[in-house]
């Protein structure tokens, strides 16, 4: 027997599934990534073409900061091997040493 498929009304805001989806989306939106590449340190922002570079990674975290503001926006590090070594909140006022 083949399985019953059930149509995604795609339209409907209310529909559970659409609505944590496009929270989700709007949330990363907010997020900014920080890692080291050809001898910098680039800031970029989920969805966004452009790339920030910065010669510290003091200073990339700093404008990382300044960017994602009061948002509530996340901030990932990044080691050299491309994984997360650090992730915290903009607003943190604990931030993690570096």
């Amino acid at each position: 027997m083949a399985p019953k498929e059930i149509p995604l009304k795609r339209n409907n805001k209310n529909n559970p599934q659409i609505r944590s989806y496009t929270e989700a989306i709007k949330r990363g939106q907010r997020n900014v990534h920080i890692f080291p590449k050809d001898g910098e340190w680039k800031v970029k922002r989920i969805g966004a073409r452009e790339e920030k570079r910065y010669s510290t990674r003091d200073e990339a975290l700093s404008k990382a900061r300044e960017d994602t503001g009061q948002n509530g926006g996340e901030i990932f590090i990044h080691n050299r091997n491309g994984l997360i070594e650090t992730r915290f909140y903009s607003s943190d006022p604990y931030p993690p040493k570096n």
